[in-house]
């Protein structure tokens, strides 16, 4: 992980980064029909980061992979973002970050 300097940053990755958290956010978080076809016990946090380094003081993201009950293997992406306005072009930042995840 790298270093964080932001109290909000760090907090979020250093709880989100424990399996138990991150498996207990996304049991109750996601759509009930979409955490039923994760087996959440496999759940594995990946280490890097798809975020552009101009923005890692507005933003945390960490990459989980886990198995599908049907066994195959697919990734969870999670992103917060600390804002006070709305910002017209974050449809675009996303889609770089997926972009990066597929690289």
């Amino acid at each position: 992980m790298s270093e964080l300097t932001n109290p909000h940053d760090r907090f979020f990755k250093e709880s989100f980064s424990r399996p138990e958290i991150a498996r207990d956010f996304l049991a109750r978080y996601l759509p009930p029909t979409v955490a039923t076809l994760f087996d959440l016990d496999t759940l594995e946090l990946r280490k890097d980061s798809f975020i552009d380094r101009d923005l890692q003081q507005h933003f945390s993201d960490l990459l989980y992979q886990l198995s599908l009950r049907q066994g195959a293997k697919v990734f969870v992406y999670t992103l917060l973002e600390h804002k006070s306005s709305v910002e017209p072009l974050t449809s675009f930042q996303l889609l770089r970050y997926k972009v990066r995840i597929l690289d």
